[in-house]
């Protein structure tokens, strides 16, 4: 019963994840009914974050007493330059219809991953997971593609209320061929690869032959001499 000196705790029913509306992002209503009415107190408890009061209102006896509704809380959606990449949903969060709520752990990826990197990062990665906290996305990115060594970059965060830009994605590019000779040496496209464009990219198939005065007599300098060379740019940025 709702009796003089009834204190009651009011809890979001989905749990972690989910907040008051409109209460400063409290996860927990206090009330207590005395003799001016009811008086109601916000407060943030658990859920990893500090306890903290938020708020506090005293009603009177003629005033209604409404709850506000609950709701997931959200990280900030991601922006994407230039094509967005492959998402994928690691771990569903408070709203699993919803990639961007409270516990949510999404992978993106190059939209063509093979042989793609993301064009912003130093370390050439082409993944980048985010998972979302009170405090912002946690930001992982790695090298996962195909034909790569996979690593695992050191993680950071992303606190609110920035906004994650994730891409563009650009072609893993092999460094440009300069120990060959064009006066005495000619090279020919036989591939393209995955960049089409660029002949530099994973997947492109380049031939390396003496001129054309006389193979017979012309030799690459080794110790086993051929005649032509055909070398092919991998996922590893190597000929």
């Amino acid at each position: 019963d709702f009796t003089l000196h009834s204190a009651y705790n009011v809890t979001c029913k989905k749990g972690i994840g989910y907040l008051f509306s409109g209460a400063n992002e409290a996860n927990r209503l206090n009330l207590q009914c005395n003799f001016l009415g009811w008086k109601a107190t916000f407060f943030i408890e658990g859920d990893g974050r500090p306890t903290s009061w938020q708020s506090s209102v005293q009603l009177n006896w003629t005033a209604l007493l409404t709850i506000p509704a609950c709701y997931a809380f959200n990280c900030p959606s991601p922006e994407f330059t230039g094509s967005a990449p492959t998402r994928k949903t690691d771990k569903a969060g408070a709203d699993p219809a919803a990639y961007t709520s409270y516990g949510s752990n999404v992978t993106f990826t190059c939209p063509t991953p093979y042989g793609h990197k993301f064009a912003d990062h130093a370390d050439e990665a082409d993944a980048v997971s985010l998972e979302c906290t009170f405090s912002g996305w946690n930001v992982v990115y790695s090298i996962q593609s195909e034909g790569r060594v996979p690593k695992t970059f050191a993680s950071s965060l992303l606190p609110r209320p920035n906004r994650p830009e994730i891409g563009p994605c650009d072609a893993v590019l092999c460094h440009n061929p300069i120990d060959w000779d064009p006066e005495t040496q000619t090279m020919s496209l036989m591939t393209a690869g995955v960049n089409a464009s660029n002949n530099l990219s994973v997947d492109t198939v380049l031939e390396v032959v003496c001129t054309n005065q006389s193979l017979e007599f012309y030799r690459f300098n080794d110790n086993n001499p051929p005649n032509k060379a055909v070398i092919t740019c991998l996922p590893s940025s190597n000929w």
